[in-house]
């Protein structure tokens, strides 16, 4: 069973080597919005490509924005997609107001929730009645929110015991509340947050099934498009990135999805057991456990969507592909051997073979024990 780990290990260390090479090249997608990952203490790391860095030192031209996610439901891995409900506000000084009125601007369409999918069932009300005046010369506005989102920071190697990162990106727009070179200066969007407390951010319903809530991020930067968009130079919008982060639960993932893996390893760990003498007994178990890990399998990859890495389970699947096909192996050598010996000589046959099976029984169950760790390495 030592072939079992050193074959997990070489296709681990090929499938890893391309993820580093193929994480390492730069994007060709420079007019999508900015991607970010998640490191392992599950911070998000800025692409220096399309995002920079923001100061905010100029509060006159500087729009502050919160929010409050009182419901997020509707997670699918698979489509890398969820469903919000909430609330977002807006505050701007005189001097944004000046280009609000100069351009016409429509208050919903300051900025852009440039995560949303499907713009039909994307709802974005404002707060019944006039905006509010605020000491300072300052005016709030507040947005009932509704809509799919696109997670594009999933980070799935460890599946199913992941750490999922949800967010909500709001962008200014139109292009006069952007920033271009050689016009006026930057405007800012500023995240407002209650007391600096990130747990401000979200509401009663914000429980996921199968997750622990970790808590929220928020992150300001300057998206920088490498496109013109037709016109001029390439332009910069102000960002600010307001993620979730979740994990899922051990016992929940455990039992719905390694558990079942667990139960058809251990009935082929089990199986030379058996004595020799029934080999069509013995070979219907590896074969059957075959086909019951193909279709438990698909019925994982539905659940996710498609990834060029192998994630924790995956691996363990690896593993268990490997030794039903040993096992099956072995009981057909075993079968033939019976079968063919003659009747004075069966008895010291099966005898023979029930030696070797405890052999590798024995060996299955340590690179058991060695897979766990090992998936869990070559995972990421």
């Amino acid at each position: 069973m030592f072939s079992v780990c050193l074959i997990l290990f070489l296709i681990g260390s090929l499938a890893r080597h391309h993820s580093i090479n193929v994480a390492n090249q730069p994007s060709s997608h420079g007019n999508q919005a900015s991607k970010s990952v998640i490191n392992k203490t599950n911070f998000l790391v800025t692409d220096p490509v399309f995002r920079k860095p923001v100061t905010f030192d100029n509060p006159a031209r500087t729009i502050e924005v919160g929010l409050h996610v009182e419901n997020i439901h509707g997670l699918s891995l698979a489509d890398q997609t969820f469903w919000v409900e909430g609330w977002y506000w807006l505050i701007w000084p005189e001097a944004i107001q000046k280009i609000i009125d100069q351009n016409k601007i429509d208050l919903k369409n300051m900025v852009e929730l440039t995560n949303q999918v499907e713009d039909d069932s994307m709802v974005i009300e404002p707060e019944p009645g006039q905006p509010l005046q605020l000491p300072g010369n300052f005016t709030y506005q507040l947005f009932r929110v509704s809509g799919k989102f696109y997670a594009d920071k999933l980070t799935l190697e460890k599946s199913p015991f992941q750490k999922i990162v949800l967010p909500v990106t709001i962008e200014t727009r139109p292009l006069v509340l952007s920033c271009t070179k050689g016009g006026p200066p930057c405007v800012h969007l500023k995240p407002q947050i209650y007391q600096d407390k990130t747990e401000s951010l979200m509401g009663l319903y914000s429980n996921l099934n199968g997750y622990e809530y970790q808590g929220a991020q928020v992150v300001s930067y300057i998206h920088k498009y490498n496109s013109n968009f037709g016109v001029g130079e390439p332009v910069d919008f102000p960002s600010v990135d307001f993620s979730f982060i979740y994990k899922a639960n051990p016992i929940a993932a455990f039992s719905q999805y390694l558990l079942p893996l667990l139960v058809i390893i251990g009935v082929v760990l089990a199986s030379p057991s058996l004595p020799g003498s029934i080999g069509d007994v013995r070979l219907a178990i590896p074969s059957t456990a075959l086909l019951t890990l193909i279709f438990l399998e698909q019925s994982y990859l539905v659940t996710i969507p498609s990834l060029s890495y192998l994630t924790f389970l995956s691996w363990l699947y690896v593993y268990a592909y490997i030794l039903a096909i040993i096992f099956f192996i072995l009981y057909c050598w075993g079968t033939h051997q019976y079968i063919t010996a003659s009747e004075e000589k069966k008895r010291d046959t099966e005898k023979r073979i029930d030696r070797i099976d405890i052999y590798f029984q024995i060996g299955g169950i340590v690179a058991l024990l060695v897979a766990f760790p090992l998936a869990w390495y070559l995972s990421g």
